[in-house]
This record gives structure tokens, sequence and C-alpha cells, in this order.
């Protein structure tokens, strides 16, 4: 403030300008809120609720990718803005088809008025989100906490594998939950994602992989896109929060400690691996992939990903977090995967330090693949002797 007034810049503008930049996020906010709570009201009548749900955040997902990739096109074309300017007030373009954008705008600048018609429209904004939220959130709540119908039948007895049936337990927990499900499948088909992304916005074209300057590095790109699935779907990370008040069923079972970490970890192994086979797939017909190269990118892989669903499992171990509120703050707002993530980028900068320091080290790509195998199995089985032997009596203290 004695800057603003030494300087003589204008205090009601800077004060307007402050305003502006704390209430600017609000209002979409409060628009998706309004918006979303009748749609969670009619998701919860229905017995496919779970399904619906994962369905509408797939819709508005691909809408607001479909949405960035045309206004990116757009924009990249100089013309077209050129043209919107010369046309004059792109102001009130933007304006015309959102009013509260240009009361924003002008807000921002001083006015009073548009001030008093932004800040009236978000407290308009919020009273009728409470109004809904007593008329919606309520029943939407009451729904989800009802059990589904029970069934009538015969009870019967079959010896089934230990082994199937806590993997299948540990998948059905993601796969029911359409959260879990929907963050699970976008980071394990992330690279893909990507790809298809920058093929469509013309950042990437299929002309590149037939350059011969690429050649030398395609063992080391189809190593990289084979082991993104690990390195960025950390599902060991949150294997025991994602069951929260549910873990009980765990404590009840015949099983070990040791087999039900076992068993998890496995579980992630299986995820990853599967999503990367899906990309080695797509690989083969898009990259001149030889055997040797697939031999030496399939096993840094599976050596890389054994290493990264241990190191992962034992920072849920240590951090289980079982009260949450909702599923989103079991796998997104949990600060589990940032240290699943930390621990990524700590690998990531030693291996930075000693290229810089042995750079000659890394000349024969085929050799550097090999011995980041073994390294990775070696700590495999230095961390799951660590696991088994210390994380199962914490696992065992785990409390609900």
């Amino acid at each position: 403030i004695i800057y603003t007034i030494n300087t003589g810049v204008n205090l009601f503008l800077v004060m307007m300008s402050i305003l502006t930049l704390l209430m600017a996020p609000l209002l979409p906010l409060l628009i998706s809120s309004v918006v979303i709570l009748p749609f969670g009201n009619i998701f919860s009548r229905s017995s496919r609720r779970k399904t619906l749900i994962l369905i509408f955040n797939v819709f508005i997902l691909i809408s607001i990718i479909a949405f960035q990739l045309f206004f990116g096109r757009y924009m990249e074309d100089p013309a077209k803005i050129q043209e919107i300017i010369m046309d004059g007030h792109l102001l009130e373009l933007l304006g015309s088809s959102f009013p509260p954008s240009i009361w924003l705008t002008r807000m921002f600048m001083g006015s009073f008025v548009d001030a008093i018609l932004f800040i009236g429209l978000n407290i308009v904004l919020f009273f009728l989100l409470r109004a809904l939220a007593r008329l919606f959130f309520r029943k939407s709540i009451h729904s989800f906490a009802q059990e589904g119908s029970i069934r009538v039948g015969d009870i019967y007895y079959k010896k089934r594998s230990q082994a199937l049936q806590l993997i299948k337990r540990n998948i059905l927990v993601i796969l029911k939950e359409p959260m879990f499900l929907l963050n699970t499948g976008l980071s394990l088909i992330a690279p893909l994602f990507v790809f298809v992304m920058m093929l469509f916005t013309g950042e990437f074209s299929m002309d590149i992989l037939d350059s011969a300057q690429l050649e030398p590095y395609i063992l080391l790109i189809l190593s990289a896109i084979l082991i993104s699935p690990a390195v960025i779907g950390n599902i060991s990370a949150t294997a025991i929060t994602r069951e929260g008040q549910s873990f009980w069923e765990t404590r009840v079972l015949p099983i070990s400690a040791v087999d039900n970490i076992k068993y998890r970890m496995i579980t992630t192994v299986i995820l990853n691996l599967s999503a990367s086979l899906l990309l080695l797939l797509i690989s083969i017909f898009i990259l001149p992939i030889t055997l040797k190269m697939l031999m030496l990118a399939g096993l840094f892989c599976i050596t890389g990903t054994l290493f990264l669903a241990t190191i992962d499992i034992v920072i849920n171990i240590y951090r289980p977090l079982l009260n949450w509120t909702n599923p989103t703050a079991a796998v997104k707002n949990n600060l589990n995967v940032i240290y699943s993530m930390l621990i990524r980028v700590i690998i990531a900068g030693v291996v930075f330090l000693l290229y810089k320091a042995i750079p000659g080290f890394f000349v024969n790509y085929e050799l550097s693949i090999f011995l980041a195998s073994l390294v990775s199995i070696g700590l495999y089985f230095i961390v799951r002797s660590f696991v088994y032997k210390h994380g199962a009596d914490k696992f065992n203290s785990i409390s609900i």
C-alpha cells in the first residue's frame, strides 16, 4: 500500500485487481457444482450408478480435451487471431457468449459497476448451490450408502486358489469404484494418450520415426515406453489406502501379512505389465524393433516394474490412510502419490548425475539398459527383503 501511494498508482485499481484474482476461480467452480449436483441425484437412483459415473467422467474428460485441441489449433493460426483483433472488440466477442467474462475483465480494470455485477452473480450462484445441495446432496449420499440387492440362492463351497482370489479381490477394488478405475486406467495408458494427442495437434508426425537420426535411440525410446506404466501408474502406493474402512476384511482373513503384501504387489505388476504389453504391441507396428531390442527393453521393463511396485508398497504400509471421505482423496489427494513420484525423480536425478560424471558409460545403450536391469532386480530383492522382514510387522499393526 505504501509503495502504491508513493509511486502514484491508483490504490483502488490495485485492490480491484487483487479482488479479481481472488474471485476469478469461484465462478467456474460454482457453475460446475450447480450443473453436477442434479446428475449426482439422477445417478444415485440407478442400479448402474457406478457405470454411469464412469461414463460421465470419461465424457467430461473427452469434452475438455476436445475443447483444448480445437482452440489449440485455432490459436495456432495467426491469421485467424489477427482477423478477430482487427474486426475489433475482442472483449465484446468473448462477452457476447459469456457476459461474466467481460464483467471480470472490466472489474480488473477498475469498473465498480462490473464488480457489483460479478460479485452479485457469485452470491446468487452460491445460494442456489446451497439450495440444490439440500435438495439433492442428502438424497445422493443416502442412495450411495445403501447396499445392493441381496442375492438369494444355494450356498456351496469350492476350493479355489488363494493367490488368484487375492489378486481378483485387489483388482475388483479398482474396478468397482469409478474413480479408482478412471485414475488407474488413465495412468496406465498415459503414454498412448499423449501420443494420440500429439498426432491430433500436429506436434508429432509418423514420418519422424523413419528418420535415420532416430535409429540409434530406438532402444531407449522402446525402453521408456514399456516402463512408463510403472513410472506413472504408482498403484502400489495406494494399494492399502483404496480399501478404506473395508480393510477389516483383510484382517479377519486367514492370510499371513507377507502373503497379503505379496499379492498386492503382484496385482500391481500384472496391471502395469498388461499396459506395457499393449504399448509393446503398438510399438511393434510403428518402430523398427529388432529381437535384441525387444529382449533388452522387456528385461528392463520387468525388472523396473518389480522394483517400483515393491518400493511403492513400502510407502503405503507406513502411511495406510484408511479414513478417507471420498475416493478422490484416496488416490489423488494423497501424499503417498507425491512420495512415490519423488522416488522416481530421485532415480532420474541419480542417472543424470552419473551421465554427467561418467558420460562414456552411457555410450553403449545396450550395455546401459542391461546394467540398469541388473541394478533394478538387485534393488527389488533388497526392498522385498525389507518388506517381508519389517513391513509385515508394520502391516499387522495397521489399525482401522
